[in-house]
């Protein structure tokens, strides 16, 4: 029986799957593990290209019509083997040791839910920032989303994940949040100090914005107000609209501080959906960002593994 199962859910992007999530994870070391593909409704190449994969290790699961992330990713659950389960997008990148130092982590924490640090990069692998807060209480889970990177991040026990019922299917951008605020209720919680996650970042990812936004932060906060969140969702969905502008996405970065300003009756925040159509940005663009990050040559001594990794990617 495999260690870990590993759930990529993907849809129509089988080159960005190939080269980078699926090699991450096949290249894993020390550990024994499962790769179980979700293909959600893919209508281009990948169902082909995965029928055609000749490793025992990979088990693909294709759904015929797309069911969003949080749905394919609890189809991968559902089939889980291993002990543990780690999810990983089909853009993002792993260290060859990463579920080996969680796992490691975990045994020596007795923690049921590990994260890592990680270096967040762009589509042409430009190192953007590093990130990873201290985050090992349920206390500060609840005030904001601290574990960077989402579910490419995170390994949990298996059983915890399906004790808590896997993702709300309902919810979309803060899917894993809420996962991991369920989590903390059963287990403890373990930082990894080392940088074994690449996240890319890009305008192409997905969108929260607008009326939808504001609907899912309003269903998030009723959801786990029993539980003691003590996030401020107009605070929060500020920063949301800034992520938007910050993508290039001003149209919908526009909509999310116009919908929030109305939700919570804050007027005076009407200007800033006018100025993220027509003033010049006042934050810099992933590519201003980018060139002014360190390059990716400072990682040498923290993150070894990245340069190669980028490398076999292209």
């Amino acid at each position: 029986m495999p260690e870990v199962s590993v759930v990529i859910a993907t849809r129509n992007r089988w080159h960005t799957l190939r080269d980078s999530a699926l090699r991450s994870a096949l290249s894993q070391r020390d550990v024994e593990l499962e790769v179980i593909v979700v293909d959600d409704g893919s209508t281009d190449e990948t169902p082909t290209r995965l029928r055609e994969l000749d490793d025992s290790r990979v088990r693909v699961i294709s759904l015929e019509v797309s069911r969003g992330v949080a749905a394919a990713r609890n189809t991968g659950v559902a089939a889980a083997r291993g002990d543990w389960i780690a999810f990983l997008d089909d853009d993002d990148l792993w260290s060859p040791v990463k579920l080996r130092t969680q796992l490691d982590c975990a045994d020596a924490t007795g923690a049921s839910l590990v994260y890592a640090r990680v270096a967040e990069i762009d589509d042409d692998g430009r190192l953007l920032q590093l990130s990873g807060v201290e985050a090992t209480t349920r206390d500060v889970i609840l005030r904001w989303n601290t574990i960077p990177a989402g579910a490419s991040n995170v390994i949990a026990r298996a059983e915890h994940v399906r004790g808590v019922g896997g993702f709300d299917e309902r919810l979309t951008y803060v899917a894993d949040w809420d996962l991991w605020i369920g989590l903390t209720g059963l287990g403890g919680i373990a930082l990894v100090p080392d940088i074994l996650v690449a996240y890319v970042r890009h305008g192409s990812g997905m969108v929260f914005a607008g009326r939808r936004a504001v609907d899912e932060m309003r269903y998030f906060v009723d959801k786990r107000r029993g539980d003691g969140l003590r996030v401020d969702p107009a605070v929060f969905l500020w920063w949301i609209a800034a992520d938007n502008r910050l993508n290039g996405r001003r149209r919908d970065a526009a909509a999310t501080y116009f919908r929030t300003a109305l939700a919570y009756r804050k007027p005076r925040r009407l200007v800033r959906a006018v100025a993220a159509l027509v003033a010049p940005r006042r934050r810099s663009s992933l590519k201003e960002r980018a060139a002014a990050a360190p390059s990716l040559a400072t990682l040498t001594s923290e993150a070894p593994w990245l340069r190669s990794v980028l490398e076999a990617r292209t």
